[in-house]
């Protein structure tokens, strides 16, 4: 049997070179090849990096921009079905589309927040039902924080408030009166600041939507008294004057 030396024979011809014994003499595949092998993953990083900017940068330019901010805290923790179904009730009662870009959309923001008493109230509970869950006395001081961060700037002028935030509020002069919005407070008034929510014809009509909420979940607005008022004065009196139409719609639904 004929034997060929590596490179040769049949295959590859006398005058061919093996595939092993090819170099390349530093042409622009050479240099391709050593670019990626010394900067790969570089490359791959990059890539990644604008891959991660483009998706976000898409997600900003067509999701939906909030006309309206309502901000719930409370003992009950709607969940995102039930934050969802009051966000389209309320998004229903806006007057107008305060930011021009088509679409009326008002978003509900909630915050689960116990007071000492309802903190105490289900450890107690929690003793005798394993149903039932204390509260994490961390996450609480958390939410509480929040809620104060929230309306110390002012960003969310309607408020859905238990009775005990309400007053936490109302006792720093934190609220507007309701006949200087509406002309006179309503006859049934929790307070010369409050309604009692479920007792607007608004919720009423959408009682499946506000169905989670605590019936002694008091309505409210902010006034302009605040420190998002002080930083940025124009834009927070602009939203704030818009969350007053809002309510005056909430508060006037037929």
């Amino acid at each position: 049997m004929k034997t060929y030396a590596p490179g040769k024979g049949p295959d590859y011809g006398e005058d061919k070179l093996h595939p092993k014994e090819i170099e390349l003499k530093g042409g622009t595949a050479e240099k391709a090849v050593n670019f990626w092998f010394y900067h790969k993953w570089k490359v791959i990083i990059a890539l990644f990096v604008v891959f991660v900017l483009l998706v976000a940068c898409l997600q900003t330019c067509t999701s939906i921009k909030d006309d309206v901010l309502v901000l719930y805290a409370g003992p009950c923790n709607i969940g995102a079905s039930g934050v969802a179904g009051m966000g389209v009730a309320l998004s229903d009662v806006l007057p107008r589309d305060f930011n021009g870009d088509g679409e009326n959309h008002a978003t509900l923001v909630g915050l689960n927040v116990f007071s000492p008493e309802q903190v105490a109230a289900l450890a107690e509970a929690a003793k005798t039902d394993t149903n039932i869950a204390p509260v994490n006395t961390y996450v609480n001081q958390r939410e509480l924080s929040s809620f104060d961060n929230l309306i110390l700037t002012g960003e969310y002028s309607i408020c859905l408030l238990d009775p005990w935030l309400y007053e936490r509020v109302e006792s720093s002069g934190g609220f507007t009166k309701l006949a200087d919005l509406l002309g006179t407070a309503p006859a049934d008034a929790y307070s010369p600041y409050a309604v009692t929510f479920k007792n607007t014809a608004f919720a009423k009509a959408h009682a499946e939507e506000f169905q989670y909420l605590p019936d002694d979940t008091l309505l409210c607005i902010r006034n302009t008294n605040s420190m998002g008022s002080v930083i940025n004065k124009d834009s927070t009196l602009k939203k704030h004057a818009e969350a007053v139409e809002t309510f005056k719609a909430i508060m006037n639904y037929q």
